[in-house]
């Protein structure tokens, strides 16, 4: 038997004393019930006792809870039926459950957390009388023992509400408690523990059956004994360490409550735990004296401490092994750790060496791969850069499915394979994924990879190598034809002078040269005056001139170096509209001369007399506009017709326009930019640009 179950026991004891009493002496129901009360209290801080009976209506009792809220209870009693729907008892260890939450409501704060109630039932009618409560401000108060013993004393009250006339029922209710009290001295009798129950001077009052089990006494024998004598009977030292120690815990017991010490007793030859604890105080209520204080619970724990000698013992026995273990493992452990140094020493020298190769690898500009049966199983960086993918992308992957050859690649006109034809050093014409052409240049060789036959492969991209030489070619090519062109300019540029010569200052010359000889014929001959004939060769000498300044303003106007490029713009523009009068021709000129390099000026004229050549032999316009402005610190030249336009190839110019690649030439020479937008039926537009000289 525990400490809880003695308390128990001792407390039905007492209510079984108070209700007997109460029938003998025929004393109220009131007064039996304060005393119940003041029991309950000795054992739980918080209790009540709640009644509606005709004797005692709405009687309430209790203890650590206030008499306002005992009040509030006698008038509830109903309510708290309803919130218990029909059961018998309950345990609530929770602040928002029913019952919890109306005792708190009551309070008037969240004061109590836990909860355990049995109900008082009349035995003749049945109905619910009244209730036993316990209240605390722990969550986990109570426990089903708690609730046990409640529904106990709620029986026990019920037999003393049972018969309002206590003279009748005494019999009745002194037979209850004789076989309650039985019940629980069987209870007792049944624990392994030997109990004794102590009165003040540590005189025994009860003992169960242990007693006789353990060859002491008989349990008839041993009331009004002392505890020591009892336990050891031939003990005759008054330094016995149980007497002594049972004679300090009885006299600070009612302050301690609770006492437990282990020893070994030599009397009995057995280990013992001793347990002894306070049971009851005087009522000061009712004058009431409980004849047992304290209880003596004592604990066979032999076989416990051999075993747990023999687990100290085992122990040892294991910790020297573990310490053999031990060493032996270290010695292992040392070698261990030699090897794994000796290992992670090589393995570092090994990683160092791959990472100067994965180093070599990774940064070489050419791409390396392996193919194992025309799978991707390496790659490079720069590998993957050519095909523009991933090298997580690349694994596993046919090259096949990766590298698109151009339709005009050899292995594709001859049917091969392209791995096959890709094999040695080639020169292949690739695909790229986002629809470029590129050129690779690969050498292959063959290898072994993890064990199994394989090729190795090195990648050139050659891409802008081959661009550059057709780049090279198609200049080269433009150089030709422009030198061809040249000549072909300069022999009509001499035709053109030749002509103009011939036409026009040869036969002004002529026409002079007859008339002079006219006049120094008549003067020979002595006719008269010769001043008409005179002025008619002056009008021919002045024609001479003037086709000599034509001529030179075509080989270059005298304004480009006297007026400068803006006038000589102007100039051009007259001289335009009045070769081409079906043609309207537009000018805006927003710049000042200092803003136009002198170096350009030339390139200037040349490019507008070339653009308008080309408008007035090819376009059939019928307008056309110049502008030359500063944008963006950049000068800007623009000629544009509404002429037929022509092709463009991506808005590069057309090989066999020549004029065009010469316009490009001279502003590419100087500096600057020439850029052609033209369409089909939409007419061109030449625009060139230089760096502004705007210092």
């Amino acid at each position: 038997m525990n400490v809880s179950e003695l308390d128990t026991t001792c407390t039905i004891e007492a209510i079984v004393k108070i209700i007997g009493r109460a029938q003998r002496m025929k004393t109220g129901t009131d007064c039996a019930m304060r005393e119940v009360a003041g029991v309950l209290k000795s054992r739980y801080p918080s209790c009540f006792i709640a009644l509606q009976t005709d004797g005692a209506s709405g009687f309430t009792a209790g203890h650590g809870i206030g008499q306002v809220i005992l009040d509030k209870l006698s008038n509830r009693l109903d309510q708290f039926f309803e919130i218990m729907e029909g059961k018998s008892s309950v345990l609530e260890h929770r602040g928002n459950a029913p019952l919890v939450s109306q005792f708190n409501t009551v309070y008037g704060t969240k004061f109590f957390e836990s909860l355990a109630v049995a109900i008082v039932t009349c035995p003749d009618s049945g109905n619910r009388i009244g209730m036993v409560g316990l209240l605390s401000r722990e969550l986990e108060g109570f426990s089903l023992d708690d609730v046990r013993f409640l529904i106990s004393v709620s029986e026990l009250i019920a037999l003393l509400l049972a018969n309002r006339s206590l003279i009748h029922s005494s019999r009745c209710c002194e037979e209850s408690i004789e076989i309650a009290k039985n019940e629980w001295e069987q209870t007792v009798d049944a624990l392994p523990q030997l109990v004794f129950l102590l009165d003040a001077n540590g005189k025994i009052t009860r003992a169960n059956r242990v007693v006789e089990d353990w060859n002491l006494s008989q349990v008839k024998r041993v009331g009004g004994r002392d505890c020591h004598a009892v336990l050891h009977p031939h003990c005759i030292e008054e330094d016995c360490e149980l007497r002594l120690r049972l004679k300090t815990e009885l006299a600070y017991l009612s302050m301690h409550r609770h006492a437990q010490w282990e020893y070994f007793d030599k009397p009995l030859s057995r280990e013992i735990r001793v347990s002894l604890r306070y049971l009851a105080t005087e009522d000061q209520l009712n004058s009431y004296r409980i004849e047992s204080c304290a209880a003596l619970v004592l604990t066979d724990i032999t076989l416990e401490r051999r075993a747990r000698d023999l687990l100290r013992s085992n122990n040892s026995d294991l910790q020297q092994k573990l310490w053999e273990t031990a060493a032996l493992l270290r010695k292992i452990n040392g070698e261990l750790e030699q090897q794994i140094a000796e290992h992670v020493k090589d393995k570092a020298a090994l990683k160092e060496s791959e990472s100067r190769y994965a180093c070599l690898v990774d940064t070489t500009l050419t791409g390396i791969y392996i193919l194992k049966d025309q799978v991707l199983v390496f790659c490079n960086r720069r590998f993957a850069e050519i095909l523009g993918c991933s090298i997580e992308q690349l694994y596993g992957v046919r090259l096949t499915d990766l590298v698109r050859f151009s339709s005009d690649s050899s292995s594709q006109a001859q049917g091969a394979d392209p791995l096959e034809e890709m094999s040695g050093a080639t020169v292949v014409k690739v695909l790229h994924p986002d629809g470029r052409t590129i050129w690779l240049n690969q050498s292959t060789a063959k290898v072994v990879h993890k064990g199994q036959s394989a090729i190795l492969g090195n990648v050139v991209d050659i891409t802008e190598l081959v661009v550059t030489q057709d780049r090279l070619e198609a200049s080269k090519a433009e150089l030709e034809a422009l030198s061809i062109k040249f000549i072909d300019v300069q022999e009509q540029e001499r035709k053109r002078v030749a002509n103009d010569l011939h036409d026009g200052i040869g036969q002004t010359l002529s026409g002079i040269k007859m008339a002079v000889e006219n006049v120094v014929r008549e003067m020979e001959r002595g006719r008269g005056t010769t001043t008409e004939k005179l002025r008619d060769l002056l009008v021919k000498v002045q024609m001479g001139i003037d086709e000599v300044r034509r001529i030179s303003m075509n080989l270059r106007p005298a304004t480009l170096d006297q007026l400068g490029i803006v006038a000589t713009i102007s100039w051009f523009c007259r001289e335009c509209a009045a070769e081409l009068p079906h043609m309207e021709i537009q000018k805006e000129v927003d710049v000042i001369e200092e803003h136009i390099g002198e170096e350009i000026k030339a390139t200037i004229f040349r490019i507008l007399q070339e653009a308008f050549n080309n408008i007035a032999k090819h376009s059939q316009a019928k307008s056309a506009t110049v502008r030359l402005y500063l944008k963006n610190k950049l000068l800007r030249l623009s000629i544009e017709d509404d002429g037929k336009g022509m092709a463009m190839n991506n808005g590069v110019t057309p090989v066999y326009s020549l004029g065009l690649i010469s316009m490009r030439e001279r502003a590419e020479c100087t500096g600057g930019t020439l850029s052609i937008f033209s369409q089909i039926g939409k007419g061109t537009k030449v625009e060139v640009t230089w760096p502004a000289n705007t210092e």
